[in-house]
């Protein structure tokens, strides 16, 4: 009954809003996994390199398959939360210490496009920049700028786009052999 429902479930779970919820959660999850099919089919098409090189399909792969794993995850989480009677299986949920405070004011919703917008700017910059920085450089830059606007704390920011940029020069120059 309704009153049933109301009484046992979890803080901010309403019977009219999570079935909703669930469904369009699933539908991501499965409009992922067919973006990651069609990806992973169009690069069946590009030609292969000889002596067993990796080809130009290597990548638009390696993102189909972390697409799919993404969009199957969400699927099965969404379906599994549902199951267990609320969005987070009931528990709470509580920000971590030393996170970055929400934005719930009047004017958040403003704040996020206007990130949103920074965002895209600074990947933009990254060709601008890149050829009197080098790429290091402007990856770092550009890394560290995109976690700082997505709210990241600045040691994790700098931790992480200097870890990001290491990994990716030494995959494409070390083990791929492609000058950066």
């Amino acid at each position: 009954t309704a009153r049933t429902a109301s009484c046992c479930a979890p803080p901010g779970w309403s019977p009219d809003t999570q079935p909703a919820a669930t469904v369009k959660q699933v539908a991501v999850g499965l409009a992922f996994m067919a973006l990651a099919a069609f990806v992973w089919f169009q690069a069946r098409g590009f030609p292969e390199l000889p002596e067993g090189h990796p080809g130009p399909a290597l990548f638009p792969n390696l993102v189909a398959a972390g697409l799919f794993l993404a969009g199957a995850a969400l699927a099965v989480t969404s379906l599994m939360a549902a199951r267990s009677g609320g969005p987070e299986g009931g528990a709470q949920v509580t920000p971590e210490e030393g996170s970055a405070p929400d934005d719930d004011g009047p004017d958040s919703a403003g704040r996020g496009v206007l990130r949103i917008v920074l965002v895209l700017a600074a990947v933009g910059a990254y060709p601008l920049i890149s050829p009197a920085t080098g790429f290091v450089a402007s990856v770092g830059i550009v890394g560290v700028v995109v976690a700082l606007l997505l709210r990241a704390r600045p040691v994790a920011a700098v931790t992480t786009a200097v870890a990001g940029t290491l990994v990716i020069y030494l995959l494409f120059t070390r083990l791929l052999g492609v000058p950066l």
